[in-house]
């Protein structure tokens, strides 16, 4: 954690943007490497059927549709799997920012600092649970909950892949040829998977937390198209979500944070409500009370926030509370969501470890993270 604590506090949002943006790539590879690996196996399976001279009639490509209906189940499976890890993790940001900030100005004050190995591993259980189940109920612009879209995103591939087998008997296509077809249809880049090994291995963080988030997502390798595109979109959006409840959540609840700062993303494209928002507010600079401005603004808008902040004058604040035990009610309110663990480091929680993972870590001890 010694990385985390180097952390300037002023810095620390930026850096979650870092995690954030790298725990994408992580996914954006993962998913192709499942889709890409189906893809595979769904030729050796539509080859496996055809007849001596490549062909599919009708009893083969029944067999083929079943035989890859059953495999696509088990590649589902392992997709809900990886975006659930990526809830989590998304959500697991913001408390390794809260566990920074708390190293550096509440434990100092309070000179009341146990041993780490007394802070209660599940100090912020809880308040994580609460939060994915919170994701999990919102609707979206569409109306449908994340159990729907995931159920969409499944139906529409099974369906997809149906259609293409049949009208491949329909259309006389060898089984060559509909192996292409499905290939093209699922949309998984090969080479995207060590694309991301590459990145997630030798980019520098810290040139990317001074706002160039460009490189960090995708490259042309992982562009994704069908079935690979749409399963990224679900994720990418669903975890966005979750990560940015998450992170208000926990802004609310730090009282030496006075605002929230709407910053445009470093790979932003072109114009649009992103724009409005990063220079509305009182003073038309993307300052807003906290909470006010709920992302992301849009799918894949990676726009985030930072914290509007006096530190000095909150250093007097907490003092003032240290001393006297009053005078400063959002003090109270941290302290009594904490507990017995106001005065201890919060570094050691398993859940506030995911910011250094995803700020810092490499390929292997990010995946061991993924388990």
């Amino acid at each position: 954690m010694e990385k985390v604590t180097s952390i300037p506090l002023n810095n620390l949002y930026a850096w979650q943007q870092v995690g954030l943006m790298r725990l994408m790539m992580y996914l954006t590879g993962r998913v192709h490497e499942i889709i890409g690996d189906f893809s595979n196996s769904a030729r050796v399976l539509i080859l496996a059927n055809a007849g001596e001279d490549g062909s599919m009639d009708t009893a083969a490509a029944y067999r083929t549709q079943v035989e890859i209906s059953k495999a696509w189940g088990d590649t589902f499976t392992s997709l809900e799997t990886l975006i659930g890890l990526g809830l989590r993790e998304g959500a697991s940001l913001p408390f390794g920012v809260q566990a920074a900030y708390h190293e550096k100005l509440i434990v100092p004050a309070l000179k009341t600092r146990l041993s780490e190995a007394t802070v209660a591993e599940g100090v912020f259980d809880a308040q994580l649970r609460w939060i994915i189940d919170a994701a999990m109920r919102l609707a979206g612009p569409d109306g449908l909950q994340f159990s729907s879209r995931l159920w969409r995103l499944d139906r529409d591939t099974r369906e997809g892949m149906s259609t293409a087998i049949m009208q491949a008997v329909v259309d006389k296509k060898s089984a060559w040829q509909l192996a292409k077809d499905l290939e093209q249809f699922l949309g998984a880049g090969k080479d995207c998977p060590k694309w991301t090994y590459t990145r997630l291995n030798v980019v520098s963080s810290i040139d990317k937390a001074k706002g160039d988030l460009s490189g960090l997502l995708s490259g042309d390798d992982c562009a994704g198209k069908g079935v690979s595109y749409n399963a990224l979109r679900l994720a990418r959006t669903e975890i966005q979500r979750t990560h940015h409840l998450a992170n208000d959540n926990r802004m609310a609840a730090m009282p030496w944070i006075e605002q929230e700062r709407i910053v445009l993303s470093g790979s932003h494209p072109k114009p649009d409500i992103c724009d409005d928002v990063v220079h509305g507010g009182e003073n038309s600079d993307g300052v807003y009370p906290k909470g006010t401005i709920i992302l992301p603004l849009h799918p894949h808008c990676f726009c985030d926030k930072r914290a509007v902040q006096d530190l000095n004058s909150f250093g007097d604040q907490l003092a003032g509370w240290v001393r006297s035990g009053q005078g400063f009610p959002g003090m109270d309110q941290y302290a009594a969501s904490l507990g017995s663990d106001l005065g201890n480091s919060l570094l050691e929680s398993p859940i506030a470890q995911a910011f250094g993972v995803w700020c810092f870590d490499k390929f292997d001890e990010i995946s061991a993270r993924m388990q």
